[in-house]
């Protein structure tokens, strides 16, 4: 989270991956308020494989 917020401020949207429960919490706490930061933790994210061209 201590690149997501600040970068928030400039961008529409940010998801933020942590990789353990501890560090999703803590950046939720850290990241109240701040509408367009969502969170997720590493086993949620799915990585889109770019086309070959």
């Amino acid at each position: 989270m201590t690149v997501a917020i600040p970068l928030a401020a400039r961008v529409r949207e940010v998801v933020a991956v942590d990789p353990d429960s501890g560090m999703l919490t803590e950046g939720r706490r850290l990241s109240e308020g701040v509408a367009n930061v969502r969170d997720r933790a590493v086993t949620e994210v799915l990585v889109a494989r770019r086309p070959r061209l």
